[in-house]
C-alpha cells in the first residue's frame, strides 16, 4: 500500500513539475514578446516641408550631401541633411532648387538631423501655399 501511494504521489510531483515548466515557459515568452513591443521605435511622423534644396559643402570645399533649409512652425531657421537612403538619392545634385517634400526627421548620434524623404516635387517661383498631399507620378525634372 505505501509503494502504491508513493508511486502515485511520484507521478503526481512529475505532472505537476511539468506543469510549472510548461507555464514558466509560456510566461518567459509572453515577456519577451511584451518587451519586443516596447522596445520597438515609436512611429515617425511624417512631416511636410517646403524649403531650398541645395548642396553642402565640407571646409575643403568638397560636396558633402545635399541639405533642405527651411523655416520651421516657431519661424526659426532649420536645415537637414537628405537621408539618401529611399528617395532622398533622387536629390542628390548641386543646383539648389525650391521644393516640398513629404517625410520624417531623425538625428544621428552626433546630432545632425536626417530628412528621409518619401514624396517630393520641384516648386516653381511663383509657389504659394503647399498642397497636402504631393503627387509623384511625372519625373521630378518636369
Amino acid at each position: 500500500m505505501f509503494e502504491k501511494s508513493l508511486s502515485g504521489s511520484s507521478k503526481s510531483f512529475v505532472l505537476l513539475t511539468f506543469f510549472f515548466f510548461i507555464s514558466s515557459s509560456l510566461l518567459i515568452a509572453a515577456e519577451k514578446k511584451d518587451k519586443a513591443k516596447t522596445s520597438e521605435k515609436p512611429a515617425e511622423k511624417v512631416l511636410t516641408i517646403s524649403g531650398e534644396l541645395e548642396p553642402y559643402f565640407d571646409e575643403e570645399g568638397d560636396y558633402v550631401n545635399m541639405i533642405i533649409s527651411f523655416i520651421d512652425n516657431d519661424e526659426n531657421y532649420q536645415y537637414c541633411f537628405i537621408d539618401t537612403a529611399g528617395r532622398g538619392k533622387e536629390l542628390q545634385t548641386t543646383d539648389t532648387k525650391r521644393i516640398l517634400v513629404n517625410g520624417s526627421i531623425h538625428a544621428d548620434k552626433d546630432g545632425k538631423k536626417w530628412l528621409k524623404i518619401q514624396n517630393y516635387q520641384y516648386l516653381t517661383a511663383d509657389y504659394e501655399e503647399p498642397n497636402d498631399e504631393i503627387d509623384n507620378t511625372e519625373s521630378p525634372d518636369e
